[in-house]
């Protein structure tokens, strides 16, 4: 008799042998005792209660995950309860790319089709909802987060940025609005901009500004280089920051209070 136990937990592993071997005994009780249990962990970061790393003892989906981290941090206004995490700017990532989960139709709309097994080194990444912000991200001098507490332009926020950089391919820049699962873009030419032959744009909250090194017929292969890099920034700033309540007292597993 053989039983695979490779994918299984301990429950599972006593249930299948007992059921193989109640074919030759009835009655028969099993006990299954680990010799040693190997180090398999997927992390979890952003706006979860409880973020951190978390072992893979059992097959384990993306909301079981969430679970595992006690769930999204939740922020109250006037005594309404809400959410702080932002899944459409979430994701889940293995071996440095996103996977094709759409956390906002998985979480939000209930849609299964979206759900995924996690593997070890897995990570999961909750993006927060308070953020009013933009990303300048690619070939200009300072890249990364900007906040946006007024108005700003394509143009002007990368000149906020510090510019192009040398190697940058200004003739085609490209704009990403909206779910990163699911975005909207835009190529702009910023020296059309520049050189007064076309307005300039008008940002809005989470856009995403992409300049690359090299210059791209194909939206979709720049469009795959900035998520990686967007995914690669964003990741870097939450291990970097913890998510505390913004008035303070307590700490990521309390809810947040604003006014």
């Amino acid at each position: 008799m053989a039983v695979r136990a490779q994918g299984l937990t301990l429950d599972q592993l006593r249930t299948r042998i007992e059921e193989e071997l109640s074919k030759y005994q009835k009655n028969v009780k099993v006990i299954v005792t680990p010799s040693a249990v190997a180090s398999k962990e997927f992390v979890i970061i952003g706006r979860v209660k409880k973020p951190g790393s978390f072992t893979l003892d059992r097959p384990t989906s993306v909301p079981e995950g969430i679970s595992l981290a006690e769930g999204i941090q939740i922020g109250t206004v006037r005594s309404s309860a809400f959410e702080l995490a932002d899944f459409e700017r979430s994701f889940v990532a293995r071996k440095g790319k996103k996977l094709n989960v759409d956390l906002a139709r998985l979480y939000c709309e209930g849609d299964f089709s979206q759900n995924a097994y996690l593997e070890p080194d897995d990570y999961i990444y909750v993006a927060s909802s308070l953020e009013n912000e933009i990303y300048v991200l690619g070939e200009v001098r300072e890249a990364g987060r900007r906040k946006m507490p007024v108005k700003l332009s394509l143009a002007r926020a990368i000149a906020e940025a510090g510019g192009f950089t040398d190697a940058a391919f200004q003739t085609k820049v490209l704009l990403i609005r909206g779910s990163i699962h699911q975005p909207q873009t835009q190529v702009v030419n910023v020296k059309d901009i520049l050189q007064g032959r076309r307005a300039d744009i008008p940002l809005e909250n989470r856009d995403i500004i992409f300049v690359s090194k090299h210059p791209f017929e194909i939206v979709e292969r720049a469009l795959d280089s900035a998520i990686i890099t967007f995914m690669q920034t964003v990741t870097a700033e939450a291990m970097n920051q913890s998510y505390n309540p913004i008035l303070g007292g307590g700490g990521g597993n309390s809810g947040t209070d604003t006014e």
